[in-house]
């Protein structure tokens, strides 16, 4: 009789157990079910990340010569520093640009006052009486840029 009681005991006790051990899995089994969803969104994101990225890494860091077969995020950190260079390059032409019309027109003109950033005998309130004169023209000659 004591042996029938002990193993109905142990009987309930390792079905708790084995009731709890399901249950453990079952809520793993719904965490591992959300893991894998946010996973695959995640490399959903990336891939469109990486679609949308592409042309604009490509335009900077061409995939050919010592750049071919280099990873894209590698290509992309050299994006960035190429672009500076870029911006860099495309300001210094405009300002050659401008001083060169300044020149054009003003042949006796010291430019050297230029290289500081202020120019003696020109007010702010002149310099920006002269921007709002002038940004008409600019906006017009931006509208013709190909962008």
């Amino acid at each position: 009789m004591v042996d029938r009681k002990l193993s109905a005991c142990y009987r309930s006790e390792h079905e708790k157990e084995k009731k709890k051990a399901f249950d453990e899995l079952a809520r793993l089994t719904e965490v591992h079910k959300k893991a894998e969803a946010e996973l695959a969104a995640a490399k959903e994101e990336n891939r469109q990340l990486v679609e949308a990225a592409t042309p604009f890494v490509d335009s900077l860091v061409p995939l050919e010569g010592e750049n071919a077969g280099r990873p894209f995020l590698e290509r992309l950190h050299q994006a960035s520093g190429a672009l500076r260079g870029y911006i860099r390059d495309t300001a210094r032409a405009c300002v050659v640009s401008i001083l060169g019309v300044v020149k054009a027109l003003m042949p006796d003109q010291d430019m050297e006052p230029f290289a500081s950033g202020r120019v003696a005998g020109v007010s702010d309130d002149n310099l920006a009486l002269a921007e709002e004169q002038v940004q008409p023209t600019a906006d017009a000659v931006m509208e013709r840029l190909d962008f």
